[in-house]
């Protein structure tokens, strides 16, 4: 190859990448980070301030309504998911436009926050069709802007409460992965939902069999209010 044709092979690859990215849609429950969303109309990604997850986040909702991050996920089932905005706004309060499916749903409100280095979160429930759906924060004109995004938590809605980056662990349970039997360190009641947030098993025991259960992710919530991810 020329040094040309070497030029124009990385461009192309670095287009073929984009435009993967922008394609991709993740299934149902996941953590997205809001980077690796489709940016668009301006919106763009930072890392000057702190506590944020993953690579950093996305900014630049701040000088003319337009930018906005696009979520593109997969859903086996219609039906309302929750998606959990983590976001940070140290000027006022604010609002974003949430979008489903290229249609203005409602404007969500986004409270002012101690610093640029606080995080917090907003869970608004969206309806979903059956494959392929776009949610998007856009900055309208009448829209507050000025936030940073972090991330999203999608879970389905009869399912609530479920990070997949912060479970809480104040009851044991293993082993994880299983192969049969989850165990719990405390008789209560539980119940075992699937990955699109169907509940598949219930009890109130410090056992839970899954020998018929097919391979997989489950959530399990228990009485007290923890919830925990199980792999199959």
């Amino acid at each position: 190859y020329s040094r040309q044709d070497i030029t124009n092979k990385n461009h192309y690859f670095c287009l073929l990448s984009q435009v993967i990215k922008l394609l991709t849609a993740f299934n149902i429950p996941s953590t997205i980070e809001a980077e690796n969303a489709e940016l668009l109309y301006g919106a763009a990604t930072n890392s000057n301030h702190t506590g944020y997850s993953g690579t950093g986040f996305v900014d630049s909702y701040n000088t003319t309504a337009g930018p906005r991050t696009l979520f593109r996920v997969n859903t086996n089932t219609a039906g309302d998911y929750d998606f959990k905005l983590f976001y940070a706004n140290a000027l006022s309060n604010s609002s974003l436009s949430v979008y489903v499916n290229s249609v203005k749903i409602k404007q969500t409100q986004l409270p002012l926050l101690a610093t640029w280095d606080t995080w917090s979160s907003k869970t608004e429930t969206v309806t979903l069709n059956k494959g392929i759906n776009t949610v998007e924060y856009v900055y309208d004109a009448t829209d507050g802007g000025n936030v940073n995004l972090d991330k999203v938590v999608v879970t389905n809605s009869t399912v609530t409460g479920f990070e997949a980056n912060d479970l809480f662990y104040s009851v044991n349970v293993y082993p994880n992965p299983f192969t049969t039997i989850i165990h719990i360190s405390k008789k209560q009641v539980w119940k075992l939902y699937n990955n699109i947030g169907q509940l598949v098993a219930e009890g109130n025991s410090e056992v839970v069999d899954g020998a018929l259960l097919e391979s997989g992710v489950y959530l399990l919530k228990l009485a007290e209010g923890s919830l925990h991810k199980v792999i199959k």
